[in-house]
């Protein structure tokens, strides 16, 4: 049998072994959080709600409101507050799913440590089974942390209250797809806008092929300006001066046409050379994810890392033909 005082050590060290287990989370996750949160729940969400999510003090979720507030009018959203509703964000709704998607992903880890409590495991375990029943059939293997994050979504799509406008996408073409036919099989109770939404993500890479201006027939003269100014902001940023500059503009002219479409819907395409490209390459990298804000202001939506890495591998493939800029 333990003394007593093996007993009070015992105690003692339980109570260290609590503390140690339990997970701080930084301000830029409690804001990522914060959003994601008021965008999945069906629910009126209020601070004690989100004080319980992030485990803080009422006073620092009033100062991440003010972080979150300003993160969303970088990209033409608003948050809302009345008090019989609680807060909800407001703005295009493609845009906001877009956002959910992009923080989503980012606390993946939390998510799959259990961390995020306002996350229902269940149900999202649930719709995870039919969506991997899509995905069975379709022969492709999607990124995991994608599905999941697409898993979350579901419930809200279900709910149907969100307005959503494909402005440039050809829905008809989108309907006519092997992938819209077995959305209609495992997700009946979805309205046909929302089984078109659906549909986008598992066409994923491909979904410029079903855009309005079929990239064949004519250059898309924005996406072109974008291109162009990429490249200016980079040699801006990075000191140098391309010499292959017409090669670089038409590589980074097809990736972002065929992306462009991705961005706007908040399609995440899991990147597996991100953190190589971040760890061997982080000045290209980091000068690139600089260089795309210009990017995200004409778009009104964030670009992830990944798809940081894929920008970053253009502009490192041209780099060996650069020269230092004099200036």
């Amino acid at each position: 049998p333990f003394s007593e005082e093996d007993r009070e050590l015992l105690t003692e060290l339980e109570k260290e072994e609590q503390k140690e287990t339990e997970y701080i989370f930084t301000p830029s996750e409690r804001i990522r959080i914060i959003v994601c949160q008021i965008i999945v729940s069906g629910e009126p969400i209020y601070v004690e709600n989100l004080m319980n999510s992030c485990q803080v003090s009422r006073n620092t979720i009033f100062a991440d409101l003010q972080s979150v507030i300003s993160q969303l009018n970088t990209f033409q959203l608003n948050l809302g507050y009345e008090k019989k509703k609680g807060y909800w964000i407001e703005g295009d709704a493609v845009r906001i799913r877009a956002i959910f998607f992009l923080y989503i992903n980012m606390l993946e880890p939390l998510l799959s440590a259990g961390k995020l409590e306002f996350m229902d495991k269940e149900e999202i375990a649930e719709e995870l089974k039919r969506l991997e029943c899509v995905e069975k059939e379709l022969e492709v293997s999607y990124v995991r942390s994608d599905m999941i994050a697409l898993a979350a979504m579901i419930p809200v799509m279900e709910r149907g209250e969100d307005e959503i406008y494909f402005s440039d996408v050809s829905v008809q073409k989108v309907e006519e797809s092997k992938e819209y036919e077995l959305v209609k099989k495992y997700f009946p109770e979805l309205s046909d806008v929302e089984k078109a939404y659906l549909t986008l993500h598992f066409l994923g890479g491909r979904l410029a092929s079903y855009s309005r201006a079929e990239l064949k027939e004519q250059r898309n003269e924005s996406i072109w300006e974008i291109s162009k100014n990429l490249i200016a902001e980079f040699e801006r940023r990075a000191c140098v001066v391309f010499e292959q500059k017409e090669e670089l503009l038409e590589n980074l002219y097809r990736h972002i046409a065929s992306s462009i479409y991705r961005y706007r819907f908040g399609i995440q395409i899991g990147n597996p050379m991100a953190e190589d490209i971040q760890r061997e390459y982080p000045y290209i990298f980091d000068t690139v994810r600089d260089t795309v804000r210009y990017l995200e202001q004409q778009i009104g939506v964030q670009i992830s890392d990944s798809e940081v890495a894929y920008l970053a591998l253009h502009f490192g493939a041209h780099m060996k033909e650069a020269k230092p800029d004099e200036k």
